[in-house]
């Protein structure tokens, strides 16, 4: 086995977009495939598209309502730091249930701004997650619910179950959250841990960004959904590290606890039984790893050709190494520091501009926004097309694009 491997910068962001699907679209059919590469981000409703339009060649809004909703492939939920992700149905396991906390440490860590709460409601914290687990299934017994409804008749679930004397301490409004309760602050805290047991999901609405419904997964998949053993536990945490460092490597375990939004404690738990199969890759004066098998995908010669509109939540911006993405303080504030992230804008592979979409009325509009980049190598047929497929996979006409300077 080779126990070090010398690189270059751009043969691994070659290399990387290959991983992640963008160096060439795949046929429409493969949308589930390209959901099961490290997951999609999907904060607002429809905003998982982006994601789909950069990977999928023709991809529609209905193509992707038919994957959730008839054929039952794709799954999203509610996830670790308040991420709603998209990914397969049959790959669940590996993007909950290997998240799960297995001691105090762990736990503690996820319930970070839970602690003062259940101080002032005298409660352990065991027992306000068993109560929310319960509630939580009591709720959405043979019924769904909107996103924010369910948060709200949640917070009056769980204080039901609660003593009198601490049900007007759960009313308290939080001094550290403006317009939440204590109860429906440690609700927002306490329910990622309970989504990461594959409990609840979110069921898209049909239509152009209707919303989201909240359901229980046995209600929606039934037999379907993965269930959960000792065993399959083990290999889903193997297989996220494996499936983290195939996209992002070469990596850290302190860069995956970050990314997954870990203790440093679990993020070792979990790399550790992969170490043996891990190879030390040098570049410039760095050093990470990669599992042996990407490295020889990483000695290829990745040919990357093309425009690609890569949303603000796209999985290629959660690299660790972002210098590698961006030059400079300003291009880094303006893609991860600004009050509404832009999209990225690549083309050859190469950050060339950022971009943000419009909805105005059946139409949507891209404003291309120079930042100091080449753009001079960009056809405008070729942004016409890239903007009218974004808005095809949006289930809207396309508006056309404008070009704005920063």
């Amino acid at each position: 086995m080779v126990t070090c491997f010398q690189t270059t910068k751009k043969h691994i962001l070659a290399y990387r977009l290959s991983a992640h699907h963008l160096d060439r679209r795949r046929p429409s059919g493969k949308i589930v495939d390209a959901a099961a590469v490290i997951g999609f981000r999907n904060q607002l409703p429809l905003s998982v598209m982006d994601a789909f339009a950069a990977r999928i060649d023709g991809i529609t809004l209905q193509r992707a309502e038919q994957s959730f909703l008839r054929d039952k492939a794709l799954v999203q939920m509610p996830g670790i730091r308040g991420f709603i992700t998209v990914y397969p149905r049959s790959d669940a396991p590996v993007f909950t249930r290997a998240l799960l906390p297995q001691n105090d440490i762990e736990r503690d860590f996820l319930l970070k701004g839970a602690h003062h709460i259940l101080a002032r409601l005298d409660i352990e914290v065991n027992d306000i997650l068993s109560i929310v687990e319960s509630a939580v299934d009591q709720l959405l017994r043979n019924r769904s619910l909107p996103k924010d409804a369910f948060y709200e008749k949640l917070s009056q679930s769980v204080e039901s179950y609660l003593e009198p004397s601490k049900r007007e301490i759960w009313r308290w409004p939080n001094e550290h959250v403006a317009g939440e309760t204590l109860g429906e602050s440690l609700m927002r805290i306490t329910l990622p841990i309970i989504a990461l047991k594959g409990i609840v999901c979110l069921i898209p609405e049909v239509g152009h960004g209707k919303g989201r419904q909240m359901c229980l997964t046995r209600t929606m998949y039934g037999t379907k959904y993965p269930k959960p053993s000792e065993a399959s536990d083990r290999a889903a945490s193997d297989e996220l590290v494996r499936r983290y460092l195939k996209c992002f490597g070469p990596a850290t375990e302190e860069g995956f606890a970050r990314w997954a939004g870990i203790h440093p404690n679990q993020a070792k738990r979990m790399w550790e039984p992969l170490l043996e199969s891990l190879v030390e890759v040098v570049w410039e004066d760095k050093s990470a790893w990669m599992h042996e098998q990407d490295v020889e995908a990483l000695k290829q010669h990745h040919i990357i050709e093309g425009l690609r509109l890569i949303g603000p939540n796209d999985p290629w911006l959660q690299q660790e190494d972002r210098a590698g993405l961006v030059q400079g303080k300003r291009l880094f504030n303006y893609f991860y520091r600004s009050k509404e992230n832009p999209g990225m804008m690549l083309f050859d592979g190469q950050c060339v501009a950022g971009w943000r979409l419009r909805r105005q009325g059946n139409k949507l509009y891209v404003t291309v926004e120079d930042i100091g980049l080449s753009l001079g190598r960009i056809a405008v047929p070729e942004l016409e097309e890239e903007t009218s497929r974004l808005a095809i996979a949006y289930g809207l006409r396309p508006g056309g694009f404008s070009l704005v300077s920063l």
